[in-house]
């Protein structure tokens, strides 16, 4: 992944271009930079809300990694959280129209509100609430949650920075709906998705906490009820297709 300053570079070189230039009525420059009132950067951070969920077993689980390719190689997922940043646009701007060119000047006031989608906890439903399993499990579970909330607000604080650096209280010239357009895409089209590729970083912690020790340290815990727990519901599945086998057998005989 790209380092934090290569991605604001390559930001700041797409955005630049976009800005608008100065009226070259002077007068009219001079109006705007006084009685416009300043750029307004607001980026806030909102905690998501957790849920958990024990509707999918382990091997429903590990079916989920295996499709999104990250699953690793022979090993069973006992839970899974899944979280998504959730980003909130909103701007309007100040502005002034010159009477003799018709001209605009405008200064934005822009609102972001970051955040977790419902940050959803799934354990595997071989393990009962009250278990040691479960809450071993639940306890991992929470450090990938808390994970996503350390990055989505370090994100958060990053955009904002990031965003009073650059548009400080630089007036955009020109046509009003154009500079309200030209807003719009900055937003959507280079912050968005630049504030997305920060969270995204957040995948590096998820493997440290997901870390073979771990893994290995899931056999042994609770007294070794994990992997006996698991075996057991294995032989139930097993003894369960073998009944089906002979079910269908008997049925298919003429």
């Amino acid at each position: 992944m790209r380092s934090k300053c290569l991605l604001v570079t390559a930001l700041i070189m797409l955005v630049m271009p976009k800005h608008g230039y100065a009226s070259t009525n002077n007068e009219f420059n001079i109006k705007c930079e006084i009685h416009l009132p300043d750029t307004n950067i607001n980026v806030n951070f909102k905690p998501g809300v957790v849920s958990l969920d024990s509707s999918k077993n382990t091997m429903e689980l590990s079916a989920t990694q295996s499709n999104n390719g990250l699953q690793r190689d022979r090993s069973t997922t006992l839970g899974l959280t899944k979280a998504e940043l959730s980003v909130s646009l909103s701007w309007h701007l100040n502005y002034i129209i010159d009477d003799h060119s018709g001209s605009s000047c405008a200064r934005p006031v822009i609102s972001i509100t970051l955040g977790t989608t419902t940050q959803r906890v799934f354990i595997g439903s071989e393990f009962s609430e009250d278990s040691c399993p479960y809450k071993f499990i639940l306890e991992h579970e929470l450090r990938h949650v808390s994970a996503n909330e350390l990055y989505a607000r370090q994100a958060a604080q990053k955009l904002k920075t990031q965003m009073q650096r650059w548009y400080a209280n630089r007036v955009f010239y020109g046509d009003i709906d154009a500079i309200n357009t030209k807003i719009s895409n900055q937003l959507n089209n280079d912050w968005s998705p630049w504030v997305h590729r920060l969270f995204g970083l957040v995948q590096q912690e998820h493997a440290n906490i997901d870390s073979p020790q771990e893994y290995k340290r899931s056999n042994y815990v609770c007294e070794g009820q994990i992997p006996a727990r698991l075996r057991q519901e294995r032989l139930k599945r097993n003894a369960r297709q073998v009944r089906q086998m002979i079910s269908q057998h008997i049925t298919a005989k003429p």
